[in-house]
Order: structure tokens, then C-alpha cells, then sequence
């Protein structure tokens, strides 16, 4: 039986970015304590408890508002009602500014805050540095500058932290290839061993949608993108799905669990979990998850054409590519034949009997993944 991946989510922000619709919104310490005690409730509660599971990611929001002593109860309760791996990947989404300093923590500085979550067993960390322009960054909403995230980074390697990822936007209002290239060669400068590289989407209803309705053209979201992909080769970063470049043996485990369709269980407001050919969703209410009504919003069956579906999708997102010999009989040779016109396009290669997107054929995956459900049969 495959171990879990465990996700946690926390609903709670000081102040939603200009670009973001993730369900959130700011909380005093009160709730935030509240809370994990819910969610502390809720995993003890899992029908699931006793399961094996090997990855636990704490994502938002912004985790680390909740303060260290909230974090380090809440890994000690999935610990208690999960079997977790001694080598479990363990991860902490962190703004660069905050590292789970408040006042009833104690402190103001860097180095207690992290040095008791390693302690604790976090043995990951995911900053979203966003861009090395501080212009860049306030116009993004973001809380903090690039000093921050800099000495952030110092400072998780001071106390012991050996696996680092930092993520980066492009596409972004008015960004020009002169400043992406420096926020990428000044997160090279910190040697992480990860980085995901996102281009900004600008949803309805977001203060940045409000101002600015358009973002650079096509072509310039692509030329930005495959510098990353040739920098990122350059510099020894493998890219393993279309966003997300690591060092050999540090891609990141816990999102390779969505990646292959293997289980999750996410715990908190809107958090998904996948079990069985299963999925379901906890309701974006957090006042009720605080009292303790924890109830589903969402949950479906995979049909046959929702698993397939899914296969074609999250092979060709990836690296690992997509063997049309997995899909139905007559599919195979449909999918084969769509595969192959785009490779004299340089957007699809050949690996043996795989099909893999190449880096252009990734900005544009979304069409050709999509001709490619046009197939399956209703």
C-alpha cells in the first residue's frame, strides 16, 4: 500500500497578495490557536490514522504566521496518529519576511524561530522569494525584499535546513528580460537545492487583475521561460515537471505524490485529498473547521475518462512523458499519431517508446493535452 503524503493547510494570511484568490484571509493569534487546535482535532480524528506516510507539507496561506509553537504541535500530532517515516520529507511554505516570529513566541531574529522548527523534525523549506526586485516585489503585494529573503536563506543554513526551494514569478506587469535574469542569477547565488518557476495569472477580483488587465505577450512569457529552463540546465538544476527544477535526488517528494496519482490526505479549509480513485475537498469555511464541524465540499469518483484523463495529463506535465501503450487499444495509435505531428515542431521528442514535451512543447502542454482528451472515447 503506497504511504500518505499529508497536506496542511492554513487559511490565514497578514494580507493577501495583489495577485492571489487562494482561500485565506488575515486572523488574530487568538484564532490562529483556535485553529490548530482544530486541525489538530481533525488528524487525530482520520479514518486513515495508523496509515504509513513518508511526506508532510504545511501550505496556505501563510503557514508560518501560526507561530512556531502552533507548527511544531501540529507535526507532533500528525506524528502521533500517522506512521511516519524516520526520513520523512517534511515541508514548511514560509514568507521570507515573517519565519513564525510573533510576539508571544519570543524573539525577534531569525535563528530561534527556525533553529526550533528543525529541531521539531521540519527539514524542508519553500520560500516564495517571487523576484529579487524589490520594485517587482511591491508591486506584487509581497511583504517582504529581497534582503529578507536573502538573509532568511542564511539563516536557514546557520541552524542545519539542507534542502531549500525558492519560487520565482515571471510574466509579470512591465518585467523585462533585464530584471528576470537577475532575479535568476541571484537565486543561483543562494545555491538552492530547488526552484519552481511560475508565470503570474491574473484571476478576477484580485487588486492586481483590477490595475493592470494585461501582462506581457506570449512570446515574451516563452522567452522568459526557456531562459530559466537553459539556466536552471546550466547551473546543474534537473527540470522534472513544467514548473519546478531541482538538483539530483531533490525534486520534491511530497508534490510527486499528485504527480503519479498516488494518496494525500489534506487536512483544513479547502484542502484536497485523493485516496482509491477518490477525491475530496473540506468546505472554505474556517470559522466552522474552528468549531469543529469539518465538512466535505467536494467528492467524486474517478470515471474511466476522468482517470485517463489524468494519466495524459500529469505524464506530459512531467519529465517521465507519456506511453501511448498505456492508454486503451483504440487510443493508442490516435494518441501516437497526435504526438508525433509535433515533433518536427520541436515541441514533442521521442524516448524510446515514451513521448516527452519538450520545454516549448510545455509552455504550450495545455493544447496539445488537450487534443489529446478530444480522443477519448465517451
Amino acid at each position: 500500500m503506497s504511504k500518505l503524503g499529508i497536506y496542511l493547510h492554513t487559511p490565514f494570511c497578514v494580507k493577501k497578495c495583489a495577485y492571489c484568490d487562494f482561500y485565506s484571509a488575515p486572523g488574530t493569534p487568538e484564532a490562529m490557536d483556535a485553529y490548530a487546535d482544530a486541525l489538530c482535532a481533525h488528524i487525530r480524528s482520520s479514518e486513515m490514522a495508523g496509515r504509513g506516510a513518508d511526506t508532510v507539507y504545511f501550505g496556505g496561506g501563510t503557514p508560518t504566521v501560526l507561530g512556531v509553537r502552533n507548527l511544531v504541535r501540529i507535526l507532533a500530532a500528525v506524528r502521533e496518529t500517522f506512521a511516519l517515516d524516520p526520513d520523512a520529507e517534511i515541508t514548511l511554505e514560509a514568507n521570507p519576511g515573517d519565519l513564525c516570529l510573533r510576539p508571544q513566541d519570543g524573539g525577534n531574529a531569525f535563528l530561534p524561530a527556525l533553529a526550533i522548527l528543525y529541531a521539531a523534525g521540519f527539514n524542508r523549506l519553500s520560500f516564495g522569494v517571487q523576484s529579487s526586485s524589490d520594485a517587482e516585489l511591491a508591486l506584487l503585494g509581497r511583504r517582504h525584499r529581497f534582503e529578507d529573503a536573502r538573509r532568511a536563506v542564511l539563516a536557514a543554513r546557520c541552524v542545519g535546513f539542507e534542502n531549500l526551494t525558492l519560487d520565482l514569478m515571471y510574466g509579470l506587469p512591465g518585467q523585462g528580460m533585464d530584471t528576470w535574469h537577475k532575479s535568476i542569477e541571484d537565486l543561483l547565488a543562494l545555491a538552492p537545492e530547488h526552484l519552481s518557476c511560475y508565470a503570474l495569472k491574473l484571476e478576477p477580483g484580485t487588486p492586481l487583475f483590477v490595475f493592470f488587465g494585461e501582462l506581457p505577450d506570449d512570446e515574451t512569457c516563452l522567452q522568459q521561460y526557456l531562459y530559466a529552463v537553459d539556466t536552471l540546465a546550466a547551473a546543474g538544476y534537473r527540470q522534472y515537471e513544467i514548473s519546478n527544477f531541482a538538483l539530483p535526488g531533490r525534486a520534491s517528494r511530497h508534490n510527486r505524490k499528485y504527480w503519479i496519482g498516488a494518496p494525500y490526505l489534506g487536512f483544513g479549509p479547502s484542502a484536497h485529498s485523493f485516496s482509491g480513485g477518490v477525491r475530496w475537498a473540506w468546505a472554505d469555511d474556517t470559522a466552522a473547521y474552528t468549531r469543529g464541524v469539518y465538512r466535505e465540499k467536494e467528492r467524486l469518483t474517478l470515471s474511466v475518462r476522468d482517470a485517463l484523463e489524468e494519466d495524459i495529463m500529469l505524464g506530459l506535465r512531467t519529465t517521465r512523458g507519456l506511453d501511448p501503450a498505456v492508454l486503451p487499444d483504440g487510443m493508442q495509435a490516435d494518441a501516437a499519431a497526435i504526438l508525433e505531428k509535433y515533433v518536427p515542431h520541436g515541441l514533442v521528442r521521442r524516448e524510446g517508446p515514451r513521448y516527452l514535451l519538450t520545454p516549448r512543447g510545455m509552455f504550450v502542454s495545455n493544447a496539445i493535452i488537450s487534443e489529446l482528451f478530444g480522443i477519448i472515447p465517451d
